[in-house]
């Protein structure tokens, strides 16, 4: 049942006593203030023929210190459990109609407490409101002062409120307080394994992996305390993790005991273990390969082969990892092997599976045990996924608020993904300065040895910031001493396929044919390695049709890149060569000049948008306008940009309709949306549009494909 009041104190409290009368004996009322609660709140005593109405002292005593009313009344022998409702009053008070415990949530032959009807109330209201469970959550642990062994989960439910509000910081304190208690083996494999991930999101591996060793025998065994300890390895040094002996710390050794802060001896020690995860990883996944422990190992071995150059293997590991974690481990391994997939897949230009990983792992969020900890890494992924295609207003917009949430909740892991996203949204903005500033904080943290959940590439920004800010000779020899060999390039190129155009083209600007060389031979390398890899393809493609000037490759370049920043840069390089002597073709590298800018200013690239016109201007040619002060074709859906791409080659609303599957009536009612969206009236004039703009202006991988 739902009961909503906007004002509770303009409301009668009669309908609560009404719910109790109709639920029976055995329920429980939980009326839970919010701040600003009156003083001297009316307590619902005439409820007590049903519910009780001074309730047990312990629940009653504390919601009264609290400032609000819990009245609980053990079930009557024999009474049915049945199930929990909480309903949700908008501004003032929650109150939760909470049925009593049952067998299965209580020992044999022990009567409910009043800590069992508050940690299912928790539970309850978890999925609804973190923070009203969080208050509820600080009442339960008054009752947990010493508490029984049989009240000990009790423990875990707790810190699930305190991570699931968004504080790491009190949730790591309580869990070390809590892991000092004598607590029976299960429980405190749990909150060990909880105490790993709070520190792992804070960017504290070293520390995670020396509290999880320290798991006394008999809790080192469960499944989520070894995955944990697994990826907390992966992620301490990947570039090292590589199969090699390495011995493990004795439990309770000096400097390894839960809570106590590393030591360089722990340090080390936790660095030479990160050798451990790719060595075991093979075996752990051929023992189970479903759980947690399949997925993580997995996981690992994936990107252990990404880093090689070996995207083939790394996304078939990958596959891997979700059908393990899917196939039986908790929520927090579902969402991080899909968002590792999803960053993967995003880099091969396939956007639409990528999307449909980083939606089912935001989706974990809401589910019981939900992983809280790394809560706002699936928005961060989202942004990037608007970044690439194109969306760079609505990706800064999202990074910046998932960027205040990992601050808010002192993330450390996830601090440094959501300026890598800020920082290349800035640069394709053409806001330097920030997008400067941006890169620097997690190059700063990778200096510092502070981990990633995925990685990011802040040289590889701060390297173009520098050749728009200085030139390109400079951009290059910083490059170059970044990278002093090719093996060096396979990461960068994988995780960004257009990283190998624009190399090209800072090496001929610069006059440096050894970084030319060096990178047509290291995206090529890659090219050959990956044949399935086709966004990594076309940039091999193109890279070489820079070089040898070949406008044969360059159209096809331009009608493959699944990326609209590549293909808009790949159209720009089209025209300049076109229009390069002797054989100038002067009106159709106006035209494509014109398809460029189209598509950097769909996609909000400021500074690239000013370069073109530029480069039109001297063509004598004037740039088309925006209308009203908008990209063309902004609003525009792909269906809608399929049609006009239609219109323009002259067919008829039916062949259309045949085209897309449409009827004729549904592809005028677009026709009429479209003409509203852009000032037009007729299919003439829209079609006289789109060839001004250049058909590769419309945001389709297929509308450069069409052309003639």
């Amino acid at each position: 049942m739902s009961i909503g009041f906007d004002n509770i104190e303009k409301q009668s409290w009669r309908p609560f006593f009404k719910v109790l009368r109709q639920a029976g004996p055995g329920w429980t009322l939980i009326l839970l203030a919010q701040e600003g609660e009156p003083a001297g709140a009316p307590r619902p005593a005439g409820a007590a023929g049903t519910a009780g109405a001074a309730g047990t002292a312990g629940a009653a005593g504390t919601a009264g210190r609290r400032g609000g009313h819990v009245l609980h009344r053990s079930p009557p022998a024999g009474a049915e459990t049945g199930q929990a409702d909480a309903a949700v009053v908008r501004r003032q008070v929650w109150v939760l109609l909470v049925t009593p415990p049952g067998p299965a949530e209580t020992e044999a032959n022990r009567e409910p407490t009043a800590a069992d009807t508050l940690a299912r109330a928790v539970r309850e209201i978890l999925p609804v409101s973190a923070q009203a469970a969080v208050k509820l959550a600080d009442r339960l642990l008054e009752e947990l002062d010493a508490p029984e062994p049989a009240l000990a989960p009790h423990l875990v439910t707790v810190a699930d409120a305190h991570l699931a509000g968004g504080r790491l910081a009190g949730a790591g304190v309580l869990l070390r307080e809590s892991l000092r208690r004598p607590l029976p083996g299960d429980v405190a494999a749990e909150l060990r394994t909880r105490l790993v991930h709070v520190l792992v999101a804070g960017g504290r591996t070293a520390e995670a992996i020396t509290v999880a060793r320290a798991a006394p025998p008999g809790q080192d065994g469960h499944d989520d305390a070894r995955a944990a300890l697994a990826f907390a390895l992966s992620l301490h040094d990947p570039a090292r993790a590589a199969p090699q002996p390495a011995p493990s710390a004795p439990p309770g050794a000096p400097g390894t005991a839960a809570g106590a802060p590393p030591t360089t001896a722990a340090g080390e020690a936790a660095r030479t273990a990160a050798g451990e995860a790719a060595g075991t990883a093979s075996k752990a996944v051929a023992e189970a390969p479903a759980g947690a422990v399949a997925a993580v190992a997995a996981c690992a071995l994936a990107g252990s082969a990404w880093r090689r150059g070996d995207a083939g293997q790394a996304l078939r590991l990958a596959r891997q990892a979700v059908t393990a974690a899917d196939a039986g481990a908790s929520p927090v391994w579902r969402m991080l092997v899909r968002l590792a997939h999803a960053r993967r897949l995003m880099s091969c230009g396939r956007y639409a599976e990528a999307g449909d990983h980083i939606e089912r792992a935001a989706g974990e969020l809401s589910r019981p045990g939900a992983p809280s900890v790394y809560a706002p890494a699936p928005a961060i992924a989202r942004a990037e996924l608007l970044l690439r295609t194109g969306d760079l207003e609505q990706a800064v917009e999202l990074a910046e608020a998932a960027l205040r949430s990992a601050r808010e909740m002192d993330a450390g892991l996830l601090v440094p993904l959501g300026h890598a996203v800020l920082a290349e949204a800035r640069l394709r903005i053409g806001d330097l300065d920030r997008s400067r500033r941006h890169a620097e904080v997690p190059d700063r943290l990778r200096a510092a040895g502070r981990p990633c959940l995925w990685p990011v590439h802040p040289g590889w920004i701060q390297v173009r910031v520098a050749a728009e800010s200085h030139g390109p000779r400079q951009a290059a020899r910083l490059f170059a001493g970044a990278h002093a060999g090719p093996a060096t390039y396979a990461p960068l190129l994988l995780d960004e396929p257009g990283a190998a155009v624009w190399l090209t083209r800072l090496g001929i600007a610069a006059g440096d044919d050894a970084l030319t060389g060096r990178t047509l031979a290291a995206v090529e390398g890659l090219a050959r390695r990956n044949p399935d890899l086709h966004r990594l393809a076309v940039a091999a493609r193109h890279a070489r049709a820079l070089r040898e000037k070949d406008v044969t490759a360059l159209r096809r370049a331009a009608a493959e890149h699944p990326d609209p920043w590549d293909r808009a840069g790949a159209l720009e390089d089209l025209a300049a060569r076109l229009a390069a002597p002797p054989a100038a073709d002067l009106a159709e590298a106006a035209r494509r000049y014109q398809a460029a800018l189209c598509l950097f200013e769909r996609i909000g690239a400021v500074r690239d948008s000013e370069r073109v016109r530029g480069r039109l201007r001297e063509l004598g040619q004037e740039p088309a306008p925006l209308r009203q002060g908008r990209p063309l074709w902004r609003g525009f859906s792909e269906t809608e940009c399929l049609i006009a791409l239609l219109v323009s080659q002259g067919l008829t609303n039916h062949q259309i309709a045949g085209r897309v599957s449409l009827s004729a009536h549904t592809v005028n009612y677009h026709l009429r949306k479209m003409f509203r969206k852009v000032g037009v009236n007729s299919r003439v004039e829209l079609a006289r549009l789109v060839n001004e703009a250049g058909r590769d202006s419309l945001p389709l991988p297929c509308a450069s494909r069409a052309l003639p």
